[in-house]
């Protein structure tokens, strides 16, 4: 807990820093023109106050068609602020989409690991290919993928078989 506590620390002052020191500038010159360029510390596409990162993982890599699999999308809230996240995602069977999914949108706080639940059946025998990304503050997260192997009803064991 401790050492939690001096790693936050320890970030909001290299923050603070960072915010607080004047923008630096480079300077070129060219035929006796000098032009100045500002130098941003935090890129338009990184911002300090939201930033997160996603996991994807099903509770089954192996199913029949029509039997539903619970996929979870878990995303760590590594950004300064709270705001709300939803996972988005599709399920592709040899480069055909057959699925589109969303999660509930959820309150996501500064440092909090949160799951984000959906679920999908697959209708046809195949290997999917479960993809997605998780939205927040105008931005993505990196797709994520994970597998499902879906087997035809008709390979199901029954009772007579086992």
């Amino acid at each position: 807990m401790k050492v939690k506590f001096l790693l936050t620390v320890l970030l909001l002052i290299c923050f603070l820093g960072c915010v607080s020191s004047p923008e630096k500038k480079d300077t070129k010159t060219t035929n006796t023109k000098a032009t100045t360029t500002t130098i941003n510390p935090w890129p338009e596409t990184i911002s300090p106050e939201c930033q997160g990162q996603l996991v994807l993982s099903s509770d089954k890599i192996w199913l029949y068609v029509g039997e539903r699999v619970n996929l979870l999308a878990v995303f760590k809230n590594v950004g300064y602020t709270s705001f709300p996240v939803v996972f988005k995602g599709k399920a592709t069977l040899d480069n055909s989409i057959e699925g589109i999914f969303e999660s509930e949108e959820i309150e996501s706080h500064s440092g909090e690991t949160i799951n984000l639940t959906t679920t999908f059946t697959p209708l046809k025998p195949g290997r999917y290919t479960i993809s997605g990304k998780v939205y927040f503050c105008d931005k993505t997260s990196n797709e994520k993928s994970t597998i499902l192997n879906v087997r035809d009803i008709k390979e199901k064991p029954t009772e007579e078989t086992l």
